[in-house]
Formats: structure tokens, sequence, C-alpha cells
């Protein structure tokens, strides 16, 4: 949701990282897991929890984010 990715976004500029590769590495993470994760795809729970963990923001409320969203766009 836009939402969620602004506050990702925010939260990644807050923590002065330079760029999302630099991120994801930081993390042990794939550049592409992280991209997937900033471009609202689906990623293991494992990898969103620790993204959202290392910008301190609490997985709970992005999910229900995400759920809203997936919600309102069914038919």
């Amino acid at each position: 949701s836009k939402q969620g990715m602004e506050r990702a976004k925010k939260a990644l500029k807050r923590q002065g990282v330079e760029s999302k590769e630099k991120f994801a590495q930081s993390l042990g993470l794939s550049r592409t897991t992280v991209t997937k994760f900033f471009g609202h795809k689906a990623i293991q729970f494992d990898s969103f929890n620790r993204i959202c963990d290392a910008l301190e923001l609490k997985w709970q409320e992005i999910r229900e984010i995400i759920e809203e969203e997936l919600v309102s766009t069914e038919p």
C-alpha cells in the first residue's frame, strides 16, 4: 500500500541508509527481496519481519494495511 511503503521509505531515510542494496546486505538478505518488499510484492514472512524490525516498524501494522488493501481490491 502507499501508506505502508511511505512509512518504510521514511524509515529507511531516517536511518541514513545509502541504498537498498546496502540495506539488504546489512540484513543478510538479497537485493531482490528488499526490492520486492518496497515494490509491495510477496516475500517470505521471516524476511518481511526482519525488514520491518530493521526499519523499526511494527510488522502487524504493515500487514494490516496490506490486508485492508487486498480486501478492498477484491471483486
